[in-house]
This record gives C-alpha cells, sequence and structure tokens, in this order.
C-alpha cells in the first residue's frame, strides 16, 4: 500500500469535517496527511494538505497560521506543476486578505486566480472568485467595477451548475 492511500483519505475526511463545521476533526486529518506525506515526491497532495489546514486556520481567525500554510501549499502546487491547485491557493490567500480587512490587497490576488481559472476552463472555481472580487470592489467603493464584474457571472446558473 503506497503513502498515498491513506493520505488521501485523511484529506477527504478532513475536507468533509469542515465543510460540516467539525475543524477539529479536519485539522487532526490534515495534519496526519501532512505527517504522511512529508518528505515524500506526492507534492499535489501535500499542497493539498497544507491548503486544507489553512483553510482551518483561516475559519478559526488564526490568520498567522492560515498564511504559513497557504503559503507552504502554493510552494507544494508551483513544485507539483499544478497550475488549478495554484490557482485554488492565491483564491484563499485574496480571501485570508479580506478577512484581515485589506482588500487593497486582496483585490489583485483574487483578479489573478479568476483569470487562472478562465484560462483553465475551471468553471465553478472561476464563479467564485468572480464573487469574491465583486465583494472587494464593493469594499474599495469601485461600484462601476463592481457592476461589471457580476455581469461577467450573471445569471449564476449560465456560469455555473453548483446551486450552492
Amino acid at each position: 500500500m503506497s503513502g498515498r492511500q491513506p493520505s488521501n483519505g485523511r484529506i477527504t475526511f478532513a475536507a468533509v469535517n469542515i465543510r460540516t463545521g467539525r475543524a477539529d476533526a479536519a485539522a487532526t486529518a490534515y495534519a496526519e496527511a501532512i505527517a504522511l506525506l512529508e518528505g515524500s515526491t506526492e507534492r499535489s497532495p501535500l499542497g493539498l494538505a497544507y491548503l486544507g489546514r489553512g483553510l482551518v486556520a483561516l475559519v478559526r481567525t488564526q490568520y498567522e497560521a492560515a498564511a504559513v500554510d497557504l503559503g507552504r501549499a502554493r510552494v507544494e502546487m508551483q513544485a507539483a506543476g499544478d497550475a488549478l491547485g495554484v490557482a485554488q491557493v492565491d483564491l484563499n490567500l485574496g480571501l485570508l486578505e479580506v478577512a484581515r480587512y485589506h482588500p487593497a490587497a486582496a483585490l489583485p490576488m483574487l483578479q489573478g486566480a479568476e483569470e487562472r481559472f478562465e484560462r483553465l476552463a475551471a468553471r465553478e472555481e472561476r464563479v467564485y472568485a468572480l464573487a469574491s472580487l465583486a465583494g472587494v470592489q464593493g469594499d474599495l467603493l469601485e461600484h462601476a467595477q463592481t457592476l461589471a464584474t457580476t455581469e461577467r457571472f450573471w445569471p449564476p446558473d449560465t456560469f455555473s451548475g453548483n446551486e450552492r
């Protein structure tokens, strides 16, 4: 049995837990996956585990820990050549800046992530990035840009199959 199988199971378990509000269980599962993958050649799964643990820290408002884990996730995704993973990390780095009340810092991160999602034809991720970008533009009182951004994904059912 490869190290990847148990780590993938832990990552999946952690993702379910974070989405159902069980941050402690998610943090434990992500930490276990990181321990299994650290030092392996499986850079993308390791990046995903760091991304997840960073999101747990973000949910807990532990912004410094989130920044460290998201930064490590980006390094791992980039080393793996995982363009979608890098864009997902960048989106979440932008959302970290939103949470820190730094919308001007978040703006270029969200714009860059959205552009990469578009190039990768990652529809769901792109719509989420656009919605986040519109929120930041609104926070910055850039009303014309906010309207232009929302028009790029409205109505949502035209651009996304995700009912959430």
